[in-house]
């Protein structure tokens, strides 16, 4: 099962009981995203390519990544990940498609769909972005994982 492959890679670097209790970083959920796409392409020949997109980029607003996200999710071997913060929440979900100003979900705590208009992308400063995401439904480079099955080489 993906799940405990995923605690497992985890548990090697990081406290299990900590993430759970505080949450992902950007940076724990990039390492996992990774080693699942290993597990996924060495146990289950699923090929897979990971990006993330905003690192680098020149995006300024939030209406522009999604804009993005709509024109990958229309695919149906492509997925998304996105982190977001808040004051009081951390957390990070599947995408499911972008469209009518929401963005719609595969979501472990039972979302279905956000309002665009509720997320900020911020450009993080050095210091914030070692520890994850930034605080307020905040995102920032590190927390958008686009995925795009692929065909073996």
């Amino acid at each position: 099962d993906l799940f405990y492959e995923c605690l497992a890679h985890l548990s090697e670097r990081w406290s299990v009981p900590d993430i759970a209790t505080y949450g992902m970083s950007s940076a724990q959920l990039w390492s996992c995203a990774k080693h699942l796409r290993d597990t996924l392409e060495s146990q289950h020949r699923v090929h897979t390519e990971l990006s993330r997109p905003l690192i680098g980029s020149r995006f300024k607003s939030a209406r522009q990544i999604f804009a993005l996200l709509e024109k990958h999710l229309i695919y149906p071997d492509h997925s998304a990940i996105l982190g977001f913060y808040s004051d009081s929440y951390s957390h990070w979900t599947v995408l499911s498609h972008v469209n009518d100003g929401s963005v719609f979900l595969f979501d472990s705590a039972g979302a279905r769909s956000l309002a665009i208009k509720r997320f900020t992308y911020r450009q993080p400063e050095a210091k914030s972005e070692a520890k994850g995401c930034s605080p307020s439904l905040n995102f920032t480079p590190t927390c958008l994982i686009m995925i795009r099955r692929r065909d073996p080489a």
